[in-house]
């Protein structure tokens, strides 16, 4: 039997998609599609004995990374096809001189991380459910984002997760199906949010926004939501947004260790209301 790792083609998506689907995953092809525009070489294949049988994603944000779409074919489990993966994943990081590489692990993959060298930075809760209005709305405007937002938003969502992830926003804004809100004080963009469709249920991620006005937004985010399923990552040291997640009428589902590797992150987590998921952060 031979495992061979090689890169992924727009013709693996429908890979990618069966895998997602066997892990009970929320992707959609669009989100492959986007995996492969913006890492071309950082998407990679598992072929055991000639067969598709596991996929995993890097994608590099200046100088931090984030390790994703770790799947296995479940009847090809237990034979080191995913931890092939991560070794080819973390040799591509290295030549692309990443100085943090970070990812989410469910519960079943944070062992292998740990192998790797990986530290969990915190924990995240998901919830998941169909939101209900406020009762009684927060004194806050939010709006639908407009085209000529995309700068200020890429610059806070930079200066909160001290990453450049403006591509990722740029193809998020270029995506007629993502709903993109912002609020603003003092004239300027001081939070922001994307509803993101997915295969199971809308992602609402990433939030984030300025501390005195973080949490009003968020509830009045969930609260334009009303009425469709949705899944939000909530990172469990905010106490007072998992307490309004419940209160909106979504549960917690399952957990994730958020884990780092190299050069410790110093994003400014007070300001992230709710992440964008375990395949980007």
């Amino acid at each position: 039997m031979s495992l061979t790792i090689r890169l992924m083609q727009p013709d693996d998506i429908p890979l990618g998609m069966y895998l997602k689907e066997q892990a009970g995953w929320n992707q959609t092809p669009r989100d492959w599609q986007r995996f492969l525009t913006l890492e071309p070489t950082g998407c990679l294949v598992a072929e055991y004995s000639g067969h598709a049988v596991g996929t995993t994603v890097a994608l590099c944000f200046g100088d931090t990374a984030w390790l994703a779409m770790v799947l296995v074919e479940q009847s090809y489990r237990r034979r080191g096809i995913g931890r092939a993966l991560v070794e080819h994943a973390l040799k591509y990081l290295a030549s692309r001189k990443v100085r943090t590489i970070r990812l989410d692990a469910t519960d079943l993959g944070r062992p292998l991380y740990e192998q790797f060298g990986f530290s969990t930075e915190y924990t995240i809760t998901r919830f998941a459910g169909t939101p209900k209005l406020l009762e009684t709305p927060y004194e806050l405007s939010v709006r639908q984002a407009v085209f000529s937002d995309y700068t200020a938003v890429s610059a806070l969502d930079a200066l909160v997760t001290r990453t450049d992830r403006s591509r990722l926003i740029a193809e998020w804004w270029r995506d007629d199906q993502i709903a993109k809100y912002v609020a603003t004080q003092n004239n300027q963009i001081a939070a922001y949010a994307f509803l993101r469709p997915g295969a199971k249920a809308y992602q609402l991620g990433p939030v984030i926004g300025v501390a005195d006005l973080g949490l009003m937004f968020l509830a009045q985010v969930m609260g334009l939501a009303a009425g469709k399923p949705i899944y939000i990552d909530i990172p469990d040291y905010q106490i007072a947004a998992r307490d309004m997640a419940q209160n909106l009428g979504c549960r917690a589902e399952r957990s994730f260790h958020r884990m780092w590797l190299g050069q410790a992150p110093q994003e400014m987590r007070s300001l992230l209301w709710a992440s964008s998921g375990p395949e980007c952060g």
